[in-house]
């Protein structure tokens, strides 16, 4: 069954493909997975669609709509464009970090758009150097900036070690201390399965530089 069923989607693409690389979903099995998502997810949980894995607007959307959320990952910011127009009131994470002048030329956009953007948008950072970059972006264009910290835990899969950000807010301090809240810590991401571990280890940390602030 398994086989005939991978067979008649290589017939249906030999017939209707371009000779190009395309993404065939399964909407009917798409749609049973959704379903037993929603069924199974506790009601104290949202779920975040993860964009990389549904660029396909329309197939974003139904997604969206079966979960009942607005919350998303993204990896590229070229997508953040797409979202922002579709989902004008969307959660945004981050799932890796992205480049400083990327950052600028993202508000550089923003400031000068006369659109209504009000999604809630969350930066990933790796480094306390570029902790440090992001503080002085928002200082300079008088932003508050939220911020999730990425955790190496051992895995070595990005992310500054949990020691580093203890010392994080080092210098932090006096560049903080304007009249405007530059950055907000909304939490921390690693690539395992023990978060509560990594939560706990760090929760010194985050506190030290929820004071800097």
């Amino acid at each position: 069954m398994q086989s005939d069923y991978f067979q008649q989607l290589t017939h249906s693409l030999q017939q209707q493909g371009t000779g190009t690389p395309q993404l065939i979903v399964d909407m009917a099995r798409f749609q049973h997975n959704l379903d037993y998502v929603a069924a199974h997810l506790p009601a104290r949980l949202q779920p975040r669609l993860v964009v990389k894995s549904l660029a396909c607007l329309e197939i974003l959307q139904h997604a969206s709509q079966s979960l009942n959320t607005q919350r998303f990952m993204l990896f590229h910011l070229p997508h953040l464009y797409e979202v922002m127009q579709h989902f004008p009131q969307a959660d945004v994470l981050f799932g890796k970090p992205m480049p400083i002048r990327a950052v600028d030329a993202f508000y550089q956009q923003v400031m000068a758009s006369a659109e209504n953007i009000q999604l809630h948008l969350q930066w990933l950072v790796d480094q306390p150097a570029r902790l440090q970059q992001y503080l002085h972006l928002a200082q300079q264009r008088q932003l508050c900036l939220n911020i999730n910290l990425e955790i190496d835990i051992g895995l070595h899969r990005g992310g500054g070690a949990r020691s580093c950000w203890i010392y994080a807010n080092a210098g932090i301090d006096s560049a903080a201390s304007t009249t405007f809240k530059t950055v907000r810590f909304d939490g921390v991401r690693c690539a395992c399965g023990e978060i509560t571990k990594c939560i706990s280890c760090t929760s010194q940390s985050l506190s030290t530089l929820t004071a800097a602030i």
